[in-house]
């Protein structure tokens, strides 16, 4: 005999496949998040300086995350060396995670040198008699002072007012402000002539 074959037909099966990824999704991070102060010397002739700052940028694993400034002077903004250290705060989203703040803590710092103008003649002479002094006189009223931040500096001269002086002195005339800088020097000499007895 001969075997007879039968098919038969199975209904279709389908499903869908879900693919779950368990890694936990972690909160963005700031990359170059300064931890020190950052100083910032003055504008010239200014006691502050525009800010200009360049933002912090933070990595995340599903993307860039946004960064926004949240609180502190913004670019543009005048900050006086008075003001001390202030401070910008940066917040980085995901939109998942809370979001991660950065501090960046910016000074202002006074680097510029005050300036004495109106130094005095070289042709200062006085005649003493053998034998005497002459007292040094006060000159630093003479001068005038300018800085950018501090006003009514007061010069020092070296030698005092008042030294006894029977020869030649070369005088000096400086001034420092609060932050320490030095001014320029103004140099000159008092000639003395000696009248022999």
């Amino acid at each position: 005999k001969s075997k007879e074959h039968t098919s038969e037909t199975f209904p279709a099966c389908s499903f869908d496949l879900v693919i779950e990824d368990n890694t936990p999704d972690t909160p963005p991070e700031f990359v170059n998040c300064p931890q020190e102060i950052i100083e910032i010397a003055n504008d010239p002739g200014e006691c502050g300086a525009i800010l200009d700052f360049e933002t912090p940028e933070a990595i995340d694993d599903n993307g860039n995350p946004t960064v926004t400034q949240i609180s502190g002077p913004e670019n543009g903004d005048f900050i006086n060396v008075e003001n001390g250290t202030v401070e910008l705060v940066f917040q980085a989203d995901d939109g998942v995670n809370d979001p991660v703040n950065c501090t960046v803590q910016i000074k202002i710092i006074d680097s510029e040198n005050p300036v004495i103008s109106d130094c005095p003649p070289e042709n200062i002479e006085f005649t003493i008699q053998e034998g005497e002094t002459y007292p040094l006189p006060d000159y630093t009223e003479q001068v005038t002072v300018e800085d950018n931040c501090d006003t009514g500096l007061e010069p020092v001269q070296d030698p005092p007012a008042g030294t006894p002086i029977d020869e030649d002195q070369v005088v000096t005339l400086t001034a420092t402000d609060e932050a320490g800088n030095v001014s320029n020097v103004c140099s000159f000499t008092v000639k003395i002539n000696v009248e022999e007895t």
